[in-house]
């Protein structure tokens, strides 16, 4: 068998859609069993041109049914960017937990979809 593939990175390409993207994922695992405290970072597109004092919206959601708290969204003066940070929580131990985070304003994206399977 013969298999072929192209890799590309994508960091600098310059056909990516014109909206922010995710830069990095942090997890904290917490002392309670099946819950999770994540950390995003974004910056780019949009975000660049919105002040540090009106932050965009945090659209968390679980198409899984995985308990969301904490939901947040504000400027990293360290790193200058936005940070989004939450809890999920799940009581179904037996199937994967989906997560979807985006940045928002007035109803429309500014970043691309950050998606994120988690196995309590």
């Amino acid at each position: 068998m013969t298999l072929e593939y192209n890799l590309r990175w994508l960091e600098d390409a310059e056909d990516l859609p014109p909206l922010g993207r995710c830069l990095s994922t942090r997890v904290d695992y917490q002392d309670a069993l099946y819950y999770r405290h994540f950390f995003l970072d974004f910056a780019g597109g949009p975000l660049d041109r919105i002040k540090s004092d009106q932050p965009p919206a945090a659209d968390v959601s679980s198409p899984t049914g995985g308990d969301l708290k904490e939901v947040k969204a504000e400027w990293n003066e360290y790193n200058k960017n936005w940070r989004v940070s939450f809890i999920v929580s799940t009581s179904d131990i037996k199937k994967p937990c989906e997560i979807l985070c985006r940045l928002t304003a007035d109803g429309k994206p500014l970043t691309e979809t950050w998606s994120y399977t988690w196995t309590p």
